[in-house]
């Protein structure tokens, strides 16, 4: 029996009854079952060739193993109703129910009745322990800390690689974010203070990654929403800081500006009273100052007052009051100090340093000294160098 026997028959062929197909297929399995059926007949013994030889021919059907689909190429499976839905959706959450409920019985207490033993004296016999497991958080970092390990420095002379030169290809976008390997973030160490995002961290933890269990953790948007409001609102917080700043700083310089002008103002009143006051005689004033102690003065009184103050002062000079009047010790001294007080005062110490040297004292010397009688030379003047007779012996010119 082939495959080609179950295909449908050409379409120009003529139509053969069904049962004759099955009478073909009945013989075909026949033809094929046949050695071996006589190789259990010469056995009395086995039960499955006992059977058989006892099972008639015409109950022995082979059609159940043909598959439904090459028995009947028109075969039309109806749709399950909606009562058989409902049904099978009811044990489907059953048995989903039994597995959930397991799992919520996991993470329940437990009691535990404990009998102490007979060397301790306890009140009561039986203690009654309540086992409850702790929930864990999943965002927590794993308590396992893995060491790096380093590789050991190769002894061996390494292999140098031979650069094959290559057509350069560049990379699109896709291939250079697979090359994209992130930044390794630790769970315990931050010594440079920086800020990962959650979904970075999420993304360097194993449980969360998906590599291991093939399960891909999807972030949720709303944090990328999140951090763009808190920087949107960490600008407008800014900016109002910036704009009560320069309010304040303005406000700073007006009232620097007014006091500037009050304080020229009572400068400016300050100076005109003391004009009008000193614009006043002295005749004026004295005449004042009288009628406030109650007195009464005349005009002459005043001006006489007035013109005694304006008497000059004498000047004298202060060097004459250094002078003692009886300075002189006896009638033969001429003068009130010696001609070289100076003199003895600056020989009393002369220091080494300021002595100059000898060679240079020698050539000032040499060069100062004159040798010979003193000789004047004559004045030229212009006229003398071109020519002129006008110009007499002492250099003057003649109108």
């Amino acid at each position: 029996m082939s495959f080609s026997s179950l295909l449908p028959p050409p379409q120009h062929s003529k139509d053969k009854d069904p049962e004759d197909k099955d009478l073909e297929a009945i013989s075909a399995a026949r033809s094929l079952i046949k050695p071996l059926l006589s190789g259990l007949q010469q056995r009395d013994d086995d039960p499955i060739a006992t059977m058989l030889d006892a099972m008639p021919a015409s109950k022995i059907s082979f059609q159940d193993f043909i598959p439904l689909r090459q028995r009947n190429f028109k075969l039309e499976i109806p749709m399950p109703s909606q009562e058989e839905i409902n049904e099978t959706r009811n044990r489907t959450k059953e048995v989903f129910d039994k597995l959930l409920q397991k799992q919520i019985s996991s993470h329940s207490s437990t009691a535990v009745h404990n009998k102490p033993s007979s060397s301790v004296i306890t009140r009561d016999d039986n203690r009654r322990l309540e086992i409850v497991e702790r929930k864990q958080d999943p965002l927590q970092p794993t308590r396992n800390k893995f060491k790096k390990t380093v590789a050991p420095v190769a002894t061996e002379d390494v292999e140098v690689p031979i650069f094959h030169q290559v057509e350069e290809k560049k990379l699109t976008k896709e291939e250079r974010a697979k090359w994209n390997i992130p930044s390794a973030v630790s769970n315990w160490k931050n010594p440079n203070g920086y800020t990962v995002s959650l979904e970075k961290r999420l993304q360097m933890d194993g449980r969360f990654s998906g590599s291991s269990s093939g399960q891909v953790t999807n972030i949720n948007d709303k944090h990328m929403e999140l951090s763009d409001a808190l920087e949107k609102v960490d600008k407008e917080a800014r900016r109002e800081l910036a704009q009560r700043a320069l309010q304040r700083r303005h406000a700073a310089e007006q009232e620097a500006n007014n006091r500037q002008v009050k304080l020229e103002a009572l400068k400016d009143k300050i100076r005109g009273t003391g004009n009008k006051v000193s614009k006043k005689s002295t005749v004026d004033r004295l005449k004042k100052l009288a009628y406030s102690r109650g007195e009464d003065i005349s005009d002459k009184v005043a001006l006489a007052a007035v013109n005694s103050s304006k008497q000059p002062d004498l000047d004298y000079d202060s060097r004459l009051f250094t002078k003692g009047g009886r300075s002189k010790k006896s009638e033969s001294q001429v003068y009130d100090n010696p001609l070289f007080v100076q003199q003895d005062t600056d020989n009393i110490y002369r220091a080494k340093a300021a002595r100059p040297d000898d060679n240079a004292v020698e050539a000032t010397v040499e060069a100062s000294v004159r040798r010979g009688p003193v000789e004047f030379t004559r004045a030229t003047t212009e006229d003398s160098k071109t020519g002129n007779s006008s110009a007499d012996s002492y250099g003057l010119k003649k109108q």
